[in-house]
């Protein structure tokens, strides 16, 4: 066996990522007493990591598995901005991300109880969530069509925070398509806006919401739904499953493909993981069956961590 960013070093996929940068910053400490102010835990903090999120853990984790990326978002105009900046770049992502004014750059910030048990006590956002303006879509659009012309696949991880608008969302369909790129998409808008994308990969709260049903994992509801989002899109549709691993719908086949997982550390950034991990194996030639187990590996390593994270050599093939 070998890792699977060296199985892939001959093909060195090219990804154009468009979806929303989020600076996760973690700040850890004991609680040992009630404050006298008010009946709240007091987190005595012992230290702080900060690191790349959302789209951006996506981007790294392709990076990880020996992908040349291109990476097209929105940071305000701010000092944390320069944070997002420098991860971009310790994480060789070539930058198409674009400064705007009137707008913050997302961080959220959890703070976390180490002792006497592992828990959040609260997360902290500091975001923005208005539509990007007209002349930050035309330059996104632009530089897209530029980077297109060489890429094996289009990612797209919408956390639906403004920057993925109407517009963007139709120029990068419309361009994949004419070039033949395949279009995978992790949304928290409506998959309507998706429409014409080959791959969509909600989860399963995801996909109860999007057809107002009560929030289930039940295999019977999680069938009944996938293949009714799979009739109305055309798309191969992959709902992460959390525990349950996943389920695929292609036409009218419907795959389970089970959990690996031996240990849950931290779930949050697994579906991203996910996401980075099939669009890569899909970008190297590898089959959608193939696809879906790495990443299924893939998401088990790293919910395995304090900060799910994936690093080049930890996923064998």
């Amino acid at each position: 066996m070998q890792d699977f960013g060296d199985a892939i070093k001959g093909s060195k996929p090219k990804i154009c990522l468009f979806g929303d940068l989020i600076i996760d910053s973690y700040v850890y400490g004991e609680v040992d007493r009630i404050s006298p102010e008010a009946p709240v835990p007091v987190l005595e903090k012992k230290s702080e990591d900060t690191f790349i999120g959302g789209a951006g853990l996506v981007g790294s984790t392709m990076r990880a598995l020996g992908s040349d990326v291109v990476f097209f978002s929105i940071i305000g105009n701010d000092k944390e901005n320069e944070i997002a900046k420098n991860m971009l770049r310790r994480e060789g992502i070539k930058s198409e991300v674009q400064k705007e004014d009137g707008r913050y750059t997302t961080i959220k910030t959890r703070y976390i109880a180490t002792h006497p048990y592992f828990q959040t006590i609260v997360r902290v956002d500091n975001e923005s969530r208005h539509m990007v303006n007209k002349e930050t879509e035309s330059r996104i659009i632009g530089a897209f069509k530029t980077h297109s012309k060489s890429s094996d696949i289009i990612v797209i991880s919408d956390y639906d925070k403004g920057f993925m608008t109407k517009n963007i969302i139709k120029s990068v369909i419309e361009t994949s398509r004419l070039a033949n790129i395949p279009v995978v998409v992790d949304t928290k808008q409506h998959y309507s806006l998706y429409l014409g994308s080959d791959y969509m990969i909600p989860n399963s709260k995801e996909l109860c919401l999007l057809f107002s049903t009560k929030n289930t994992n039940k295999d019977s509801v999680i069938r009944k739904l996938g293949k009714r989002l799979a009739n109305e899109t055309g798309s191969k549709i992959i709902v992460k499953r959390s525990e349950k691993g996943c389920t695929i719908f292609d036409g009218a086949k419907v795959k389970d493909f089970h959990s690996v997982a031996k240990e849950i550390v931290n779930v949050s950034g697994a579906g991203d993981i996910f996401v980075a991990t099939f669009s890569v194996a899909l970008a190297s030639k590898k089959s959608i069956t193939e696809a879906i187990i790495l990443a299924n590996k893939a998401s088990a390593i790293a919910i395995a961590k304090m900060h799910p994270s994936l690093s080049k050599g930890e996923i064998r093939v």
